[in-house]
């Protein structure tokens, strides 16, 4: 796409979508009175161990599933287990995640696979600008996770829609709804790796997955690799100067507060404040240039505070960038890179699976 068509159409759908946004998130945000969480952090260096300790291990037994069904070439499954950081609201408690895998892990799910969290956008109601990257995943011979994070999808409250209740004025909320967020991903990735054994597990995260999916970056040892798109970092910044931050602005402004009154409160939910665990040269981050949410600067902080891991760029919006062809294509080299050693020796062992089944005798 050209760039200065990238731009107005980029800026247009965003335009709209952050209008949408707000009409839904106004229902919510009249039953939440601005508040802070009792207790905060310095905010000049918080450290990740003390805001997202390490969760519980889940029991087994408590991840219940249904059967694997083909649709296609895929293979599709549906699992839940309870959340790590039970909130107020008990339909939020209980933790989905539909699976994704070659046709072949029907036959032999005992086959170690590498693994890969797919965690989407704030107020996602469908993943199917998500189909691309999961067909990728998946014809790399990968397993793909879609989580469904706190208050989003089958988590939304009756009377709620799907993420209004994630981020609001309520920050003690909020804050929950974050640290929920990173247990819950962190419980999925310790199963996969110790049940599942998992040879290679990552994380794909976009926007607010890209937010989620940094924090566990920062604070888990069994993940492997991180492929982030739109991360936001200093998030202050992005809610009292960004269009989608307009109208919990005006809430906080009304409450007599201003920027510093909530830059500690933001700063320990800020993947900025945090070093990854990960080397830079496993995580890949994306960028969209004409971002009126997540500005590019933002992720070019990101990407300077963590080492300089390889950054991509589009003309495109922050929504529109998910329809990129090109994205799409340098996503599965960037993927395939991270799995490059795993995906062989999987190959090579499915190979001799083969040659044993079809000896004579």
């Amino acid at each position: 796409m050209k760039p200065l068509l990238g731009k107005q159409i980029g800026r247009l759908v965003d335009a709209l979508a952050w209008r949408g946004m707000h009409a839904i998130a106004r229902r919510q945000e009249a039953r939440h009175t601005p508040q802070l969480p009792a207790a905060q952090l310095p905010a000049a260096r918080p450290l990740a161990a003390h805001m997202f300790p390490p969760p519980a291990e889940p029991a087994l037994q408590s991840l219940s599933g249904a059967a694997w069904k083909p649709r296609g070439k895929i293979w599709q499954s549906d699992f839940a287990f309870p959340s790590a950081s039970p909130s107020p609201h008990a339909q939020n408690n209980t933790v989905y995640v539909r699976a994704y895998a070659p046709e072949r892990a029907s036959h032999n799910r005992a086959l170690p696979r590498p693994a890969v969290l797919v965690l989407h956008g704030l107020m996602n109601f469908t993943t199917a600008a998500y189909a691309p990257f999961l067909r990728a995943l998946v014809e790399a011979g990968a397993g793909a996770y879609v989580l469904e994070l706190p208050y989003h999808h089958r988590r939304a409250p009756a009377g709620s829609l799907s993420g209004d209740l994630f981020h609001t004025s309520d920050l003690a909320l909020t804050q929950h709804a974050v640290q929920q967020a990173v247990a819950d991903v962190r419980v999925l990735v310790r199963y996969l790796r110790r049940d599942a054994e998992a040879p290679q597990i990552g994380v794909l995260g976009f926007s607010l997955g890209a937010w989620i999916g940094g924090l566990v970056a920062c604070c888990e040892p069994d993940l492997d690799f991180a492929l982030l798109g739109m991360p936001p970092s200093n998030l202050n910044e992005l809610v009292w100067r960004s269009a989608l931050g307009a109208q919990l602005v005006r809430r906080f402004a009304a409450q007599g507060w201003s920027p510093e009154t909530t830059a500690e409160f933001y700063a320990a939910l800020d993947p900025l404040s945090y070093q990854p665990l990960l080397p830079p040269e496993h995580i890949q981050l994306y960028a969209a240039e004409f971002d009126t949410l997540i500005a590019l600067e933002q992720v070019y902080a990101l990407q300077r505070a963590w080492g300089r891991p390889n950054l991509r760029t589009y003309p495109h919006g922050h929504l529109t960038i998910m329809l990129s062809r090109q994205l799409h294509r340098d996503f599965r080299a960037d993927f395939m890179r991270q799995l490059s050693h795993t995906v062989a020796a999987i190959a090579e062992q499915e190979t001799r699976e083969e040659e044993v089944k079809t000896k004579p005798g």
